[in-house]
């Protein structure tokens, strides 16, 4: 079994440090330009005031949303790959073959309570990325208040994007969590996964620049 700690990895770090900072820099090249498309694409404001069709993926690859596009479209592999799963994570999503409108429990949503139910999605996507933007993990945003508390992948890949260099990393932390990351910075209770990220982030950035 691979033993893993910060001094393996060290170890693993310097050995190959000269191919690895190779591929990574070729990486951020390409990235970096993703997320500039995307900032002029989908600057925060545009999320604040979004209208369903542009949010929801099921309408397909023509109707370019949000969710369409980070997971599958133009910007699948922009800092964190959110692929696999089913379209309930969203929150809301597009059911082609019901030809309605269903939430994260796969029922549909009666057209009275839709307008309401993507309000307080939408909501809740803004303030736990505002939130995380400003690295306030004590914030209740940060906890089962926010429906989007328990979708690391989305959240993550997001704050990797709108947040300044360096602050996220595009690791969904909630894979592995025990086998890996956990053994290489101790998550804080405040923040969970994101403040476990941001942590090991600016912690990897300081011991191996």
């Amino acid at each position: 079994m691979v033993k893993i700690d910060i001094k393996h990895f060290s170890d693993w770090y310097f050995e190959n440090k000269s191919a690895l900072l190779k591929r990574a820099e070729a990486w951020k090249k390409q990235n970096m330009q993703l997320a500039k498309e995307f900032l002029k694409e989908w600057p925060l404001d545009r999320i604040k005031t979004m209208e369903l069709d542009e949010y929801v993926i099921g309408r397909g690859p023509a109707n370019k949303s949000l969710c369409y596009e980070i997971e599958a479209g133009k910007y699948r592999d922009l800092h964190l790959g959110i692929r696999g799963g089913s379209a309930n994570k969203f929150g809301i999503y597009w059911n082609k073959e019901k030809q309605v409108y269903c939430n994260k429990r796969n029922q549909p949503i009666p057209v009275s309570e839709l307008e309401a139910e993507f309000t307080k999605l939408k909501a809740d996507l803004i303030a736990i990325l505002e939130a995380g933007i400003k690295k306030d993990f004590d914030s209740e945003e940060f906890s089962s208040k926010n429906s989007f508390f328990t979708r690391p992948a989305i959240i993550t890949k997001l704050l990797c994007t709108y947040s300044a260099e360096n602050t996220y990393v595009g690791i969904n932390m909630n894979l592995d969590n025990d086998k890996i990351w956990k053994k290489l910075y101790t998550p804080k209770k405040e923040g969970w996964v994101y403040h476990q990220n941001h942590g090991l982030t600016v912690m990897m950035m300081e011991r191996f620049p």
